[in-house]
């Protein structure tokens, strides 16, 4: 058996019926070339190094599977095809890598802008004088309507 992952790039406007959509398409692609789904994340979304088709941001989602070597190839030109032509308008790119056969399925991703603590903006009215821009005085405001 040959384990393989699918990383995919989709739009950062999905919607959660689209979500369901795709994952259930890939899974019932992958479970009909006779290989098993070893597990489906949804990484999140991320700002995109550069602008893919006018997007700067995009969700990531990451399927490993495993499938007999006999029918490894079948079953990737599938996923080609349903990534590049029936989800073209929502994956904007897609990936298929071999992983080792033994080896753990382990693997640490970077945080999304979905779970990226806000920042709080308190100390920087404290330490500068945008507060003086925001919230003018009296006097200064006298000055502009008397003109």
């Amino acid at each position: 058996m040959a384990r393989y992952e699918l990383l995919v790039l989709a739009i950062s406007e999905l919607t959660k019926d689209e979500t369901q959509t795709l994952e259930a398409t890939i899974e019932k692609t992958i479970t009909a070339h006779g290989a098993s789904l070893l597990s489906w994340d949804r990484w999140g979304k991320y700002r995109l190094e550069y602008a893919i088709n006018k997007k700067d941001y995009g969700i990531y989602f990451l399927a490993r599977f495993e499938v007999e070597q006999s029918k490894a190839q079948a079953l990737i030109g599938a996923l080609n095809t349903l990534c590049s032509v029936k989800f073209i308008d929502i994956v904007i790119r897609h990936m298929i890598s071999a992983l080792p056969a033994k080896g753990s399925l382990e693997y640490k991703r970077p945080e999304s802008l979905e779970e990226a603590p806000s920042r709080d903006v308190s100390p920087f009215f404290k330490d500068s004088s945008v507060e003086e821009i925001v919230r003018p005085d009296a006097e200064s405001l006298d000055d502009h309507t008397n003109a």
